[in-house]
């Protein structure tokens, strides 16, 4: 499903450039996901370090279960600094309830978010509520990030 052709190359100095332009600008933290993260462990965990060191929560979002994280041979420096884990595949036919059930930012309901440091916990009421996009239009076209769910696309027309 992931074409390693496509996309641009950055290295990790470059990206750390960013997110440090982020985090002067007050987001909370960085978040992985798309491909398949624990496929880019090594580099990805140089990243992680440095979004801590800026005093910056990380969160990632891996088809892999936690168990197989756990077994990979070059995904613990990364594991180590998540602070919040959303493992399992995403699974179209079984959708995150609405709220005040549903999770926030889950795709499906099979995924499980660990809490691996104390950044983040299930009572915290961030981890509630609707599921939303954001939409950036910049000078290199139009992100989309998220998606409403299609009960909240019928609500709105």
């Amino acid at each position: 499903m992931f074409d390693h052709r496509n996309g641009s190359a950055w290295t990790v100095e470059d990206l750390t450039a960013r997110v440090a332009q982020a985090a002067a600008r007050g987001v909370e933290g960085v978040t992985f996901l798309g491909g398949e993260p624990f496929e880019q462990a090594p580099e990805l965990a140089r990243l992680a370090t440095a979004a801590h060191q800026l005093g910056l929560t990380v969160m990632v979002f891996s088809g892999f279960t936690l168990d197989t994280i756990r077994a990979r041979e070059d995904a613990g420096e990364l594991l180590g600094q998540v602070d919040l884990l959303v493992d399992g595949p995403y699974d179209r036919d079984r959708p995150e309830p609405e709220p005040p059930v549903g999770r926030r930012w889950i795709g499906s309901a099979n995924q499980v978010m660990h809490y691996l440091t104390d950044a983040y916990n299930d009572a915290d009421p961030r981890m509630r509520g609707a599921n939303t996009i954001e939409i950036r239009l910049s000078r290199d076209g139009l992100a989309v990030n998220g998606w409403p769910t299609a009960e909240r696309l019928r609500r709105n027309k």
